[in-house]
């Protein structure tokens, strides 16, 4: 949030698409405030009927909270938000392997990711994710999901009309 007014104002004649943090209609009210031209939303899909997240780590998103959402390296090489699991936090133990750069951390780990995936294990699955987990709270579907955005949106709006009218 604090981010997109400096890139709106650094690209004047480009559109932009606030992103990061968008997980309701309040954040696309608040991101069309400070002068984007429009929202991206990412991890509140993943928790859709349509999604192909598998099942587990779909429970896991709706019972996580946004403290579950933890940087690591892990996963890339790079920081990168994930929820939090066992596999995430073996590798910040001590006697973790050390993290490899891009690409090799990502090909080091793909063999632990298909396995953990194909476990089921609730335990050891894990997604990126953003600290919006915290607000996902249920499986919907995307229609669900859009309807919720815009009444918040609507609401929202209406919430600034009425303190611009006092």
């Amino acid at each position: 949030m604090l981010l997109w007014p400096q890139v709106i104002d650094a690209v004047p004649d480009i559109p932009v698409a606030a992103a990061g943090g968008i997980g309701s209609g309040r954040h696309i009210a608040a991101a069309l405030a400070l002068g984007a031209d429009a929202a991206w939303a990412g991890s509140i899909w993943l928790t859709t009927s349509e999604s192909e997240t598998i099942p587990e780590v779909k429970e896991r998103l709706v019972e996580a909270k946004s403290e579950d959402a933890v940087q690591r390296r892990a996963r890339t090489g790079k920081p990168v938000r994930v929820l939090r699991s066992k596999l995430m936090d073996a590798y910040e133990s001590p006697d973790a392997p050390p993290i490899l750069k891009m690409p090799l951390q990502t090909a080091t780990m793909m063999e632990s990711n298909l396995r953990v995936e194909r476990s089921r294990n609730k335990e050891w699955v894990y997604s990126p994710i953003g600290q919006v987990v915290g607000m996902m709270k249920q499986q919907q579907s995307v229609r669900q999901v859009m309807y919720q955005l815009l009444d918040e949106y609507a609401d929202t709006v209406q919430r600034f009309d009425h303190v611009n009218a006092e």
